[in-house]
Parts: structure tokens; sequence; C-alpha cells
């Protein structure tokens, strides 16, 4: 792979995104990016500061927002909010000496106290890399995934990860997001209708023939199962053929982590370092309870679903994603711990 296509120092170009949907893994796969020693990893930038254009453009409309994208991307390295910039676990960088460091962790710590009084509370000694030949440009988002073919014909330098989970798996995190109130909106994500709205003026309603009627009285975890579709076969229709997006599925990076950090490392050019080897080990051994831990059994988070929903309902979720591109990957047989096996 070509490292002067890949590694130059304008951020718009060489830069990796990590999309997906929420609950889909993106954080976990997030960190092991953010473990390699030359990333300069971005959380969530999009969720933070909005970009100006819609959630779910056409890519016929990509010339419309190019100077927006680009301008937002050539922003990120600067950005010092700790939600982006200080996401946890804090990791060492090689443009980072140890004492730098060391202050990098004490302004995380300050940063994510003064965020209690205002979200723009800078992390203090937070770095951008910017004198770092080698550095690469990471943004994780699960705001964007609808944009991901804008960006793609927009930025022609980048590369993408579209990281799918099962969709019983998604829908089941979420569900279990919204009775413990853990997401800041308002309005649970099963009636957010901007997706479906977005595909009822694309090729998308042609091939389902969806009314709003139908999708209103639909329950939630039926929305949730159609809005899984209808962005995910965006993606796949918009980018599958350009060669810059890679499709990762949540569940094999689960099973087999090391060899999927290989093959992502590869399709965007970097290499698995000793400290993202250390990570995945770390990151697999040892469990935390927290809804947004990056430390679990990735096995037992996989297959959780499957004790979460009742069988109605995934039948339900299933009867949907079977009339997808999705139904040979997401059949009828779930997955399974190795000790049910």
């Amino acid at each position: 792979m070509n490292d002067q296509i890949l590694r130059p120092s304008d951020p718009s170009q060489g830069l990796i995104l990590l999309f997906g949907m929420p609950r889909s893994g993106t954080t976990w796969i997030g960190k092991l990016f953010d473990s390699h020693p030359d990333t300069l990893y971005r959380h969530e930038p999009d969720t933070w500061r909005l970009l100006e254009m819609p959630r779910y453009p056409s890519v016929s409309e990509a010339d419309c927002y190019a100077a927006s994208v680009r301008a937002f991307v050539e922003s990120l390295p600067d950005a010092k909010v700790a939600r982006v910039a200080a996401s946890r676990p804090l990791l060492r960088k090689a443009y980072q000496s140890r004492a730098g460091f060391l202050m990098a962790q004490s302004g995380a710590l300050v940063a994510r106290a003064g965020s209690r009084l205002t979200p723009e509370f800078p992390v203090l000694f937070s770095s951008s890399a910017s004198g770092y030949s080698a550095r690469r440009l990471v943004w994780k988002s699960i705001e964007s995934l609808g944009r991901l073919g804008v960006f793609v014909t927009v930025l022609p330098e980048m590369r993408a990860v579209h990281i799918l989970r099962h969709p019983c798996g998604y829908i089941a995190s979420v569900l279990r997001g919204e009775r413990t109130r853990r997401f800041v909106s308002r309005t649970p994500i099963n009636e957010d209708y901007g997706v479906f709205t977005a595909a009822l003026a694309s090729p998308l309603n042609q091939k389902y023939g969806l009314t709003s009627i139908d999708f209103k009285s639909l329950q939630p975890e039926e929305r949730l199962a159609w809005n899984w579709v209808l962005l995910n076969e965006k993606v796949r229709q918009e980018c599958c053929s350009t060669g810059k997006v890679l499709q990762v599925f949540y569940e094999d990076v689960c099973l087999s982590p090391k060899e999927q950090v290989a093959m992502m490392f590869g399709f965007v050019g970097l290499e698995v370092t000793r400290e993202t080897k250390a990570f995945i080990a770390a990151s697999t051994i040892r469990a935390h309870s927290g809804y947004y831990s990056v430390f679990k059994d990735p096995i037992a988070a996989a297959a959780s679903w499957q004790s979460e929903l009742d069988a109605s309902t995934i039948e339900r979720i299933l009867a949907i994603v079977q009339r997808s591109p999705f139904a040979t990957r997401y059949g009828r047989h779930p997955l399974q711990p190795p000790s049910q096996r």
C-alpha cells in the first residue's frame, strides 16, 4: 500500500474513519485504533460540534457539502474538549514523551472535572501531533454513518471502516440504554424518523414500498430494525464499489480480535504494533460492567442479546432483516458463546 497516498501531512488526507450505528462496538474498535502509537484519535467530534449538512444526504449532492466537510476535518487535530480528545482510557503516543503523556493525563482529569461546568472546557497539554510526519488522524463516529457516501466522494484519500453489529444485538443494547436513561437525547432512538424520511425519497423506498404511516405503526424494535436495514443498506449502495470502505462485523472482531485488527489495520495502512497487541489482550481478558466500557468479554458481549430479547421479538426483527441484502449474514442461527456451542 502506498504510504505517500495514505500518510501526507494534510489532515484531510490519510484520514481514517470508523463509522457505525450507536451501540455497535464502535468505541472498542475506536480504542483499538487509538492504541496505535502513530494515531491521533478523535472520539465522536460530530456529536460534540454538529456538521453543517443533513445526516442522510444523497451522494449526488456531495459537491454542496465539500467545503464544510473539509473544514471540519481540518479542525479535528485542534479539537481539545475532553469528550473528543481525552476519551478513556488515555493511551501514550510515539509523539509524546513520558513527561508529556503524564501532563496529558493530568490535563484530561482537569478537563473532565471542568466539563461539568462548561462542555467547552479544554484538555490542557493535549497534543495535535502537528509536527509528527507519521501521524494518522482517526475519526470515530456514530452520528455520520449516513454521510459516509458523501465523505468518500469529497475526501478522496481517506479510508473508512463501516462497523456493523447483529441487528438484534444493536436493538437489545439500545433498548437497555433507553430503559436506564443512558442517552442524552429525550427522543427515543426508535422514534428518530430521519433515516426513514430520507429513504422515502430514495431508491430504497421503491425497493421496500414503505410509508410513514406504516413505519409509525410498528413496534419500537421493528422501527429500530428498519432503521438498521435502511441506514446500513444506504452505506452499502453508496460505498461498496469505491474500494475505500471496509465492511467489518462486530461479532467477527469479538471472535477473532487479532485477525480482524490485522485486517482493518492492513486496509488503512497501519502495522499492528506491540502496543495494539497489548491493548487487545487487556480489553478482552478483563471485564468492567459499565455500559460504555471497552473492557468486556467480547464473546459474551456479542451474544448477550439472546438472553435480553424474547423469541417473538427476535423473530420480528429477523423477519425485517431477511428482506435485506444482509439476510445471508444475519440468518436465524444466533452467535453462541463457546460454552454453549
